[in-house]
């Protein structure tokens, strides 16, 4: 009978622990959409609803991107009233692998670097991209982990400061949180973003004196992935550093009921020709291209083509060449084989044509 008892206990434990992985937490189909409310948050981090805004998180597609099978979510953020008019412009990348879920840190896809002359500053940026651990599901309650540290130095008033810049995480207790969606039984982590001061005490270790931490606190239920997060407004001292003292905003994050408005979101019928810029942008070696057939006044199809020519002027690859009714569309361009540099993409249908540049860095 002890026997008999011990199994099912073992049972019992296995399934509790298998029952944590990390897929159990995304949902399971592409085209989900997340809705979310954006409140920013003053020095006492009330909520300033009159500045609020929206934002849609939409599951693309499930592929291979920077060499791992990921989960890639596009979003755009507006107002409530034309949120759905607006074209999905970031990217989000998201790494499911046994209990553990990495997100992708690109720190130049939102970054026009046309604009920025410190090459150095470009390179430190690039080398901070990748794949990080961010929720840690198995790591145990209350338990720090890390989840990126490196060292470097910023100039300040043509000084130079080594500083050091680390993400950790921790898991806190499971909380039941009420939204608007519904109520979820929902895994809480807090991911902690902190910068700080190093200063030289050889022979003893260097000692890093934090100027600035941000702790995100993010709230995940089953099956539906993020329903909430909260980053608190913080000041940022450096008067260590011969600067002052600055107030960082913080904001909240939480899921609402789906966006209704007079326009639906990415209608089929579609009235213009646009050819949207890829993204993530830039890239290596993947990204997704959007483009709109209008509808033709004979009803009729035309011809699509949308080819990648290098910045010489050589085509280099053939993303679509075929017939094709009016509507939205998406296609993946894999850049495995070429080197890094400036981009062309092209469409043409019919008398329309478009010209888009996009960024390959390896």
């Amino acid at each position: 009978m002890k026997r008999v008892i011990l199994f099912f206990m073992l049972i019992l434990l296995y399934s509790t622990t298998f029952s944590q992985i990390a897929t159990d937490f995304y949902p399971k189909q592409t085209g989900y959409k997340w809705y979310f409310e954006i409140t920013p948050l003053d020095s006492l981090n009330n909520p300033i609803s009159s500045f609020s805004s929206v934002r849609i998180d939409s599951f693309a597609v499930e592929d291979t991107f920077y060499g791992k099978i990921s989960n890639l979510a596009v979003s755009k953020s507006g107002g409530i009233n034309t949120i759905n008019s607006l074209p999905y412009f970031d990217s989000i990348f998201v790494n499911l692998e046994n209990n553990v879920a990495s997100k992708y840190l690109s720190f130049l896809s939102n970054i026009d670097t046309s604009v920025i002359s410190d090459t150095a500053f470009i390179n430190y940026l690039k080398e901070l991209e990748d794949w990080y651990p961010v929720y840690q599901f198995s790591d145990g309650i209350k338990k720090q982990y890390s989840i990126f540290s490196k060292d470097t130095t910023i100039t300040f008033d043509s000084t130079q400061f080594p500083i050091r810049i680390e993400f950790f995480g921790k898991q806190e207790d499971d909380e039941t949180l009420e939204t608007e969606i519904g109520e979820f039984d929902c895994k809480k982590f807090v991911i902690s973003f902190r910068l700080s001061y190093l200063v030289d005490m050889s022979p003893f270790p260097t000692l890093a004196i934090p100027l600035l931490t941000i702790p995100d606190s993010v709230w995940i239920a089953r099956e539906k992935w993020i329903v909430k997060e909260f980053t608190p407004s913080i000041v940022l001292d450096l008067t260590n550093m011969g600067g002052g003292m600055y107030s960082v905003p913080g904001y909240q994050k939480i899921s609402i009921s789906e966006i209704k408005t007079a326009v639906n979101d990415e209608q089929i019928v579609v009235s213009e020709f646009k050819l949207d810029q890829n993204y993530p942008n830039p890239f290596n070696p993947s990204t997704v291209i959007n483009y709109s057939i209008p509808t033709d006044v004979r009803g009729e199809k035309q011809e699509v083509r949308l080819l990648v020519y290098d910045i010489l002027g050589n085509e280099v690859a053939t993303l679509v060449n075929e017939q094709k009714p009016a509507g939205n569309y998406s296609v993946k361009f894999d850049a495995s084989n070429l080197a890094s540099g400036i981009y062309l993409y092209k469409l043409n249908y019919g008398s329309f044509m478009q010209t888009k540049k996009m960024l390959l860095i390896k």
